[in-house]
């Protein structure tokens, strides 16, 4: 294969090669993003899971006294918090986005009606590029909301052992 001289501009063949190979590799971005979430929402359900399995003893919690109902009420709060903001950031992040490119796109999902038409190899690249674009904002989109998810599940972890810890030492 000859070497391409430093000025030497791409074919419109060579610069769709390209294009097409983004696509790939910003679709792998997105499913990055897809992974995250599930483990994130598999995390956010077992924090769930083990914080149900303490509910009998929130009943304990009003005959202690005050200050332990008090603090049963505190706990409950903070993990309900937890549970329902980072459970919002979780959905948004899962919740499907199609608007995709603007126009008809050979590479994305294609609207009705918007059929794409044959077009040159720089036409087609266009279109690529716009799908890329479209793949980067969904991949940062829930990459954004898995972070935003995070401080409120760290949430629920800890008021669920500071409840275990207060029901231990109360009995």
């Amino acid at each position: 294969m000859a070497r391409r001289k430093a000025n030497e501009e791409l074919s419109a063949v060579e610069s769709l090669n390209i294009a097409l190979q983004t696509i790939t590799i910003f679709h792998g971005y997105v499913q990055q993003a897809d992974t995250k979430l599930a483990t994130t929402a598999t995390v956010h359900l077992g924090f769930t899971a083990v914080a149900a399995t303490q509910v009998g003893s929130l009943g304990n919690a009003w005959t202690n006294g005050l200050p332990m109902a008090a603090a049963a009420v505190i706990i409950v709060l903070l993990f309900t918090a937890g549970f329902l903001l980072a459970g919002h950031h979780l959905i948004a992040a899962l919740r499907p986005r199609l608007a995709g490119p603007a126009g008809p796109n050979r590479f994305g999902l294609v609207r009705t009606g918007e059929v794409p038409s044959q077009a040159d190899p720089a036409k087609q690249q266009r279109e690529a590029w716009a799908l890329i674009s479209t793949l980067a904002d969904i991949a940062l989109h829930k990459h954004n909301r898995i972070r935003r998810s995070l401080p409120w599940m760290i949430l629920m972890p800890i008021s669920t052992m500071v409840w275990l810890a207060l029901a231990t030492l109360t009995g």
